[in-house]
Formats: structure tokens, C-alpha cells, sequence
């Protein structure tokens, strides 16, 4: 009796056990069928140039049993849905599976154009600018449908956006323009002449030599920044600035002896005098290089003296490095014994 009561509650453990570790079915990949996509209620239209965004629709996956669940729109792999145009086909993907869907694009009927900006900078006429600037302000130019249901912000690359600027003055028209299309009325602006508020002036390179050109458009590059708030690198020296009087002679040729203390040129704005600035290099006339020999017949006894006398020594300076100086220089040359 007991042996029975045993084997029965040993029986009744084990299945306790198996059906403890029993897991919930699931749907294995072998019982997936494909996916479907099927409509919100939700508006559903884009307008022409929008990325698909799953709006108006859900897409299901569904199984051989008969049931289906919805999918995440992130785990669904999106095909040719950006900017969406007219007759749009775009590709669903999922575990394998694909569908594709057509949705309603409407064309852009209209655009506005506002801009927050008073004001614009024009380098007007001449190398500086020309008749047509693109306007580079803040500009909000948004396309409509023909019901204006249906709105989005372009981008810059979709339109273009110019104004005159042949002589300073208010009310600038800003020619916004996408395409054939323009807007109602055309934003306005105060057009601004563009000056050069400030400039730097860069030295070429930090030392010169006698011999070496002087001229100011040589040895120095010039940095412009325009009261736009604009900046240009090496512009061309000779359009923007004038000399002092006084250093206009200096202002040429090569750099001779007296010109070692260093040399200076003081220049002015073009546009505004009152701003200038004064151009500083260092001249010099150092060593270019050095060589030494023995005399003829030089004899030293031992513990005799061993200097520079006993040497030819040449030295070439960077002013004129084919000619030597001289064949017996003494002064500044050390000799060391080795």
C-alpha cells in the first residue's frame, strides 16, 4: 500500500513538473505568412515634396493560424519615400516580406514668403557686387494645396530668393521664386551698402633680408570684415587700401642696408580712413653660411696658441649668398680644439 502511494504521488510530482515547465506557445518564423497594411481613418495626403511617415495606415504582420498583430513603424524598412512626388510607389519590408503602397500626393499650388529681417548687406556695383544679390537672411518661404490643407516648409534648395541692390534704399523687393511659382506679395528689405568695417594685415613670413622685395601687396595678405558681419581672406591689397604719403616711396623696390632697423608702412582704409593700420617687418642681413680653411704652411708648435688667425675663413650672407665677404675674417670666429 505504501509502495503504491509512492509511486502515485511520485507520478503526480512529475506531472506537476512538466506542466510548470510547459512554456506558452508561440508563433515560430514557420508559421509566418506576410504583411498586410491597412488604413487609420486618419488623413492620410501628403504634400508634394514630404517623406513618407506612415500616416493613415498600419502595417500588420499575420500568421498561418489566422492571426495577425501590428508592427512597430521603426522595424519596418522604408523604400523611395523620401520627397514624396505624384504617383509615389513606396516599398514596405518586413522579415523577408514586401509590399508596396501608393499614397495620395498632392501638388504644391501656392507659396507664401516672410522674412524677419529689416535690413540687408549689398556689395553694390563694381568688383565688389553686382546688380542681383542672393538674399542670405532669414527667410520663411511655405508651399501650400490648392486648399492650403496641406502646408510644409521648403527648403533653401528649393527656391530662389535675389533683390537689386544697384544704389542703396527701402523697400527692396526680394524675388522669391520656386520654379514658374512665386508668392502673392514679396517680402521687402532695406538695402544696406556693405562697407569694410576692419581689415588685418598678415606678414608672408617673419623675417626679410636685405635684397628681399618691399613692396606691401608682397610681403603681407590681407583679411577683410565687412559690416555684414562677412569675412574675406586674402583680398587684393591695392583695392581696398591707400598709403601714407610719406611711406609711398618706401613702398617699393628692394630692401637695402638702412632698411635693417626694420621697416614700416602705414595704410588706410579705402572706404573709411579712419581705420587703419601699420605694417611692420624685420629686416636683416644674417649669414647664410660659413667654411674655413688651414693656411698655407700653418704650423702650430706644441702648446702654441690656435685661433682664427691660422684659418681662411669665407662667409656668404642672405643678402647676396653668391659673394663671399671676405677671405680673412678673424672677428666673432671661435676655434675649438678638438
Amino acid at each position: 500500500m505504501k509502495k503504491c502511494i509512492l509511486i502515485g504521488a511520485l507520478a503526480a510530482l512529475m506531472l506537476f513538473a512538466f506542466t510548470a515547465c510547459e512554456q506558452p506557445s508561440i508563433n515560430y518564423p514557420t508559421e509566418y505568412k506576410g504583411i498586410a497594411v491597412v488604413e487609420t481613418g486618419e488623413p492620410s495626403t501628403y504634400l508634394a515634396g514630404e517623406d513618407f511617415d506612415f500616416r493613415g495606415i498600419q502595417v500588420i504582420a499575420y500568421f498561418l493560424d489566422g492571426t495577425s498583430e501590428n508592427i512597430s513603424n521603426t522595424a519596418v524598412t522604408v523604400t523611395d519615400g523620401d520627397s514624396l512626388a505624384d504617383n509615389a510607389v513606396v516599398k514596405l519590408s518586413y522579415l523577408g516580406q514586401t509590399t508596396t503602397i501608393t499614397p495620395v500626393v498632392e501638388k504644391i499650388a501656392s507659396i507664401e514668403a516672410t522674412t524677419t529681417d529689416t535690413t540687408a548687406y549689398a556689395k553694390i556695383a563694381g568688383a565688389n557686387g553686382s546688380a542681383t544679390e542672393n538674399f542670405k537672411g532669414n527667410l520663411t518661404v511655405t508651399a501650400y494645396n490648392a486648399d492650403k490643407s496641406l502646408s510644409r516648409v521648403l527648403e533653401n534648395a528649393e527656391y530662389t530668393a535675389t533683390y537689386d541692390s544697384t544704389a542703396a534704399g527701402t523697400d527692396k523687393t526680394i524675388t522669391v521664386t520656386m520654379g514658374e511659382m512665386t508668392p502673392e506679395t514679396q517680402p521687402t528689405i532695406d538695402v544696406v551698402l556693405d562697407t569694410v568695417s576692419d581689415y588685418e594685415l598678415v606678414n608672408a613670413k617673419e623675417r626679410y633680408f636685405i635684397g628681399d622685395a618691399k613692396a606691401l601687396a608682397t610681403n603681407f595678405t590681407l583679411n577683410l570684415s565687412w559690416a555684414s558681419g562677412e569675412k574675406t581672406e586674402d583680398a587684393t591689397i591695392a583695392d581696398y587700401l591707400i598709403y601714407d604719403e610719406t611711406n609711398v616711396t618706401s613702398n617699393s623696390g628692394n630692401f637695402v642696408n638702412a632698411d635693417r632697423s626694420g621697416w614700416s608702412v602705414t595704410t588706410y582704409l579705402k572706404a573709411n580712413e579712419s581705420v587703419s593700420k601699420v605694417a611692420r617687418v624685420a629686416v636683416s642681413d644674417s649669414v647664410d653660411s660659413v667654411t674655413a680653411s688651414l693656411k698655407e704652411n700653418t704650423k702650430v708648435e706644441r702648446g702654441g696658441a690656435i685661433n682664427g688667425s691660422l684659418f681662411n675663413v669665407a662667409v656668404k650672407m642672405k643678402s647676396n649668398p653668391s659673394a663671399e665677404t671676405g677671405t680673412t675674417v678673424t672677428s666673432g670666429i671661435k676655434v675649438s680644439k678638438l
